[in-house]
């Protein structure tokens, strides 16, 4: 299950290259950003690699063991899934999406700070995808389907 973190630009509008310095900037050593794949439309898709395997933080002081609870509407609980762990950092027009694909707490965290320090930096807005509506920055693509 992928978590979106949208970020739309409300007054300026960062330039490919700025979001990119930004990102290397945030994981500082912590995550390997790469140019992994580019979408059809050309915008930039990067894969910001993270060290370490997912785990559970609450795992070893509770003896918690492979039959960890799965997501459900009752509990946000669940065993990470993979041996990698990544974030997703998707550039459109008028937002950037930073995603993760059932990840660990670790990854999350992260995730959630990088969209949180993109919204202070160009004083955007965290919405979500059922909010969209196309900007001066001629975005017309909604990021949860057509428009």
């Amino acid at each position: 299950m992928a978590l979106d973190r949208f970020v739309y630009w409300k007054d300026e509008r960062p330039t490919d290259e700025q979001l990119k310095m930004i990102v290397e900037d945030f994981f500082g050593g912590a995550g390997t950003l790469g140019d992994n794949y580019m979408k059809a439309d050309g915008r930039p898709w990067w894969i910001v690699s993270l060290p370490g395997a997912p785990s559970h933080p609450l795992r070893r002081a509770f003896g918690l063991g492979k039959d960890m609870p799965t997501v459900t509407e009752e509990n946000d609980e669940r065993d990470p899934v993979g041996k990698e762990r990544w974030i997703e950092v998707y550039v459109a027009a008028n937002y950037i999406d930073v995603m993760t694909r059932q990840m660990d707490h670790y990854t999350h965290c992260l995730a959630e700070g990088l969209a949180n320090i993109l919204c202070k930096a160009f004083k955007g807005e965290r919405r979500e995808p059922d909010d969209f509506e196309p900007t001066e920055f001629g975005d017309t693509e909604d990021p949860a389907g057509p428009v």
